[in-house]
């Protein structure tokens, strides 16, 4: 998908994505993250009172930022005019929803191929059916492999109970095994 996203001809399209899954942010808030509220180390985003939701989809005051994920922040452009101007993202998140859903596509093609030129059958539902939103699960999904507890990983993704946060990881039954030896 990164690889169909690159070629997409939006250049914000893999950064959204990388920092989709990196920072665990919900489309809408990644799209409304300001340059202004990155902190002068350039590791979190500071998120005022009045953008941090309310119900089941709150977002931290402070957004951590991995050292990848600030890399990208980095190498960002930065958007001085237009309606994107001061945004950390310069495109409408619909215009990645589209290049989202072409990369998907392509994906899925280029597998099919891959797995027709083996010999081999292409599996029934690898690469559909995926939305952005599965992008955060990933992204929570991976803070637990990184070894955080749910504590730290609800301070990552905004997540006001265990309950909520268990709905969103789902572990690798590898790293489950080599924990448990």
């Amino acid at each position: 998908i990164a690889a169909e996203l690159a070629r997409s001809g939006n250049p914000w399209a893999l950064p959204a994505f990388e920092l989709a899954i990196l920072t665990t942010l919900r489309k809408g808030m990644l799209f409304k993250l300001e340059l202004a509220w990155l902190d002068t180390s350039g590791r979190f985003f500071r998120v005022p009172r009045e953008h941090q939701g309310k119900g089941n989809k709150v977002v931290p005051a402070f957004v951590v930022l991995s050292s990848r994920a600030a890399e990208i922040v980095a190498a960002l452009p930065e958007c001085k005019s237009g309606e994107h101007a001061g945004k950390l993202l310069g495109c409408s998140p619909n215009a990645v929803s589209l290049a989202w859903q072409r990369a998907l596509a392509a994906a899925r093609c280029r597998y099919e191929d891959e797995e027709r030129a083996a010999g081999r059958c292409p599996k029934v539902g690898h690469l559909q059916g995926l939305r952005w939103h599965d992008l955060r699960h990933e992204g929570a999904s991976r803070l637990f492999e990184c070894g955080l507890n749910p504590m730290e990983a609800s301070a990552v993704t905004g997540h006001r109970s265990l309950n909520m946060l268990r709905r969103c990881v789902h572990l690798a039954p590898a790293q489950l095994l080599g924990k448990l030896g």
